[in-house]
């Protein structure tokens, strides 16, 4: 299951969560930029990005994380 799966800031094409376009811009970007470090480790792990919570009524994602074995890690982002 190594590779990579998902892509970055899908979440994050409604803006309305942004203060402003250029906040939303910046978060995107932050986002891509990781998830271009982060896919550097899909030959010996599992790269996910953009995870969503399946939970009705409650809206949010988990940005990157990335498996391997036994171990999961996750970047969390802040509000």
């Amino acid at each position: 299951m190594n590779g990579f799966y998902g892509r970055a800031a899908t979440g994050l094409q409604d803006s309305s969560w942004a203060v402003n376009k250029n906040v939303a811009r910046i978060g995107t970007k932050g986002e891509q930029k990781t998830e271009a470090l982060l896919n550097g480790f899909g030959k010996k792990a599992a790269v996910l990005h953009d995870l969503r919570i399946p939970i009705p009524g409650f809206k949010a994602s988990v940005d990157h994380a990335i498996v391997s074995g036994k171990t999961a890690y996750q970047k969390r982002s802040r509000p």
